[in-house]
């Protein structure tokens, strides 16, 4: 039993694998008609049955009719011949009843069974077995409740129409019979339904004809009609599809209202969107990989600044904190030769050495205070912004305002940090390109959102020509700055115009607890 369904199962995909079967599953039409014809074929074909069952139970019912009526004639004339003794005349009917060949069997049979009158004589004193299969159907069944007529089916497969027309005792028969017998004999008749099973078989076979026909018709429209309004739109959606996968549009539409039509509004309106997304992504890559080349760019001019930083810085360690310590190794052994031969020389000596080492001092203060001040740290941004301004422009004609009104606390170290290097810049830029005399700066801490905005009276550029001219000097400084507040999750904006100046506009989110109100 278990092997079963395994077999089940390949007889199944052997059958889904057959050629016509693949040719099936690839083809719209086929399925759509063998949607439509088999619902067809079922509904004609339960219309058949049903038709050739009622008329063959009809028929039946007629026949019945005619042989009960044709019984109760013939049992009339049997009854007349047996008073008046005229068996010839019986004889003589029953010969003639079956001239014409309707009657397979016509026996007047006896109580008993035995066959008394027949077409011919024919079978004349034999007495029928009611055993036989085609009498079982009646005989089986009491008396009272046999039929009086049947189909029944010989032993030679042919089927007739059998009738038993009982033949009862009457008065006028008591001169022959006892009249406590209920019956004197019975009229069977067996008549053959071979012509009528010819008439409905001709009539199914016509009805067949005119079925197929109908059926080839719905087919053939149908088939037409899937060309006509769906398969030829969805094979024109399909190359528009092949089309588009290849990169050619067409641009024109289709004039379809119905749901084709739609399905083609809604395949180009999404061919819109997928190019409207190809230019947009287009334009995201250009700009990326501008903002990556200005990236590699800033990054080589940061990796040189170090560069140049550190050979400024070792410069000046060289030149001057190096040369200067030298020459106080030298003069201290001088004063200590000179202080044993002339001691106030030696003091006087010993003033002028102090006084180079507060110069040193100051160098160094100065050499520090631009690698990192610690007034930064110490103190804050304010305090170092301001230090830098009064070192930075004492001796330039720009006047410095900072408004820091509302900004009540400190911003976090790495913040201020990036701001003050900004600054820094900024003096830079003012001294050297933008030749302003007037500097403000204004500072401000609001729901969480710091911002900070710094604005010159300097003649100003073109923001434009500043992005695509790689020979401008203020470039990688601008660049620098950007990329600086772009790490601390800020955004920074540059407005400029020859002639009007620059404005500077930071924003740089905070924590919640950063900004104090």
């Amino acid at each position: 039993m278990s092997g079963q369904p395994k077999i089940k199962s390949v007889l199944i995909q052997w059958f889904l694998n057959l050629p016509f079967m693949k040719a099936f599953e690839m083809s719209l039409r086929a399925k759509v008609t063998i949607g439509v014809v088999i619902p067809l074929i079922i509904f004609l074909g339960a219309i058949t049955v049903i038709d050739y069952n009622s008329t063959r139970k009809f028929m039946l019912e007629n026949l019945s009719t005619i042989s009960s009526y044709a019984g109760d004639v013939v049992e009339s004339s049997i009854r007349h011949g047996m008073i008046e003794n005229d068996f010839e005349n019986i004889q003589q009917m029953l010969d003639s009843m079956t001239d014409n060949n309707d009657f397979e069997i016509l026996y007047i049979l006896k109580p008993t069974g035995e066959v008394a009158f027949s077409p011919g004589g024919k079978g004349v004193g034999i007495r029928l077995d009611n055993s036989q299969d085609e009498c079982l159907p009646c005989h089986i069944l009491p008396p009272n409740d046999r039929p009086r007529s049947i189909v029944v089916k010989k032993s030679d497969g042919q089927e007739v129409f059998r009738s038993m027309q009982p033949i009862r005792n009457k008065p006028e028969c008591f001169a022959c019979h006892d009249q406590k017998e209920q019956y004197i004999g019975v009229l069977l008749t067996d008549i053959s339904i071979s012509p009528f099973n010819q008439a409905l078989n001709i009539d199914l076979k016509r009805n067949l004809i005119l079925w197929s026909l109908v059926i080839a018709f719905t087919v053939m429209v149908v088939y037409l009609s899937l060309n006509k309004f769906v398969i030829q739109g969805v094979m024109e959606l399909v190359s528009d599809m092949k089309d588009f996968s290849t990169g050619i549009r067409r641009t024109g539409k289709r004039d379809r209202v119905d749901e084709i039509g739609q399905l083609e509004s809604a395949l180009h309106l999404m061919v819109e969107e997928i190019d409207l997304s190809q230019k947009e992504n287009q334009i995201l890559t250009k700009n990326l990989e501008f903002h990556n080349q200005q990236r590699g760019e800033l990054l080589n001019k940061v990796i040189t600044a170090q560069e140049d930083e550190r050979k400024r810085l070792a410069r000046d360690l060289h030149d001057d904190l190096g040369q200067t310590l030298g020459g106080f190794a030298f003069l201290i052994e001088g004063i200590e030769e000179l202080y044993k031969v002339d001691p106030p020389r030696a003091i006087s000596q010993l003033s002028m050495m102090r006084k180079l080492i507060n110069e040193s001092s100051e160098k160094m203060y100065e050499l520090i205070m631009d690698l990192r001040p610690s007034i930064l740290d110490d103190l804050g941004l304010i305090p170092a912004t301001k230090l830098l301004t009064e070192r930075v422009l004492s001796n330039q004609n720009i006047s410095f305002k900072i408004d820091d009104r509302n900004l009540s606390s400190r911003l976090p170290p790495e913040i201020e940090v990036t701001l003050y290097r900004i600054f820094q810049e900024v003096l830079t830029n003012c001294i050297k390109h933008a030749h302003a005399t007037n500097l403000a700066m204004e500072l401000s801490c609001q729901n969480n959102l710091f911002a900070c905005e710094i604005v010159d009276n300097g003649r100003g550029f073109d923001t434009n020509s500043l992005d695509l001219d790689d020979g401008v000097p203020q470039k990688f400084g601008i660049l620098g700055m950007k990329e600086r507040i772009t790490q601390c999750g800020g955004i920074f904006e540059l407005e400029s115009n020859p002639g009007k100046g620059t404005k500077i506009h930071i924003t740089i989110p905070l924590k919640e607890t950063t900004c104090v109100e």
